[in-house]
């Protein structure tokens, strides 16, 4: 058993070593071979004591073939990112839905990877993720009936599917942010929606 300290080589995005995520039953659910558990507790919260901060929150992602629809933080509840690793860019996929807390000084023998990392655009992607997740803008149920009975999703998912690497965000601007009911039959004010794109 190891024990943590403020000089702790683990940061947030550090990616765990397949015998650490091992050792600590970390496994992806649907692709256990292609695990890939990434550290999201802030670098901050990383070098403080156990007795003050006790736990690592870590994601339990998995290595996928190629980012698409969802990378840049365009859905809260999963991720799609690419890492540099030792032949060049490696995407994952992380869900918001597998996440883990373990104890610091469970993950204190190990070291993050050191041939697999993020770059600074990289960790900001992965940080507006982790806040979107309780950060982002909740639509009228009707509205979002109205969307889907449209298959309007579907649509945008199959617009995005090609195009959704260099897509940063979809945005919907509804009743000009206001929150009101609405009776089926009545109208949204709506603008359209807005895509911002990155620079190719």
């Amino acid at each position: 058993m190891g024990e943590w300290s403020r000089e702790t080589l683990w940061r947030q995005g550090s990616v765990l070593p397949e015998d650490a995520s091992k050792a600590l039953d970390l496994s992806h659910p649907e692709s256990p071979e292609r695990t890939f558990a990434v550290v999201i507790s802030h670098d901050c919260d990383l070098v403080q004591d156990p007795d003050k901060e006790p736990f690592v929150e870590l994601v339990t992602g998995r290595v996928i073939d190629a980012i698409k629809a969802d990378s840049h933080a365009k859905t809260a509840r999963r991720l799609q990112i690419e890492f540099h690793g030792p032949q060049g860019l490696l995407a994952a996929e992380l869900s918001a839905v597998h996440k883990a807390i373990i104890k610091k000084n469970d993950l204190a023998p190990f070291g993050p990877r050191t041939d697999v990392s993020l770059d600074a655009q990289g960790l900001s992607i992965l940080q507006r993720w982790l806040a979107a997740r309780y950060r982002r803008a909740a639509f009228p149920d009707e509205f979002e009936q109205r969307l889907k009975k449209a298959k309007m999703p579907r649509r945008i998912e199959k617009a995005l599917y090609t195009a959704g690497k260099h897509v940063v965000a979809v945005f919907f601007d509804v009743d000009g942010g206001d929150d009101s009911q609405r009776h089926p039959t009545q109208d949204y004010c709506t603008r359209g929606f807005h895509v911002s794109l990155t620079r190719l």
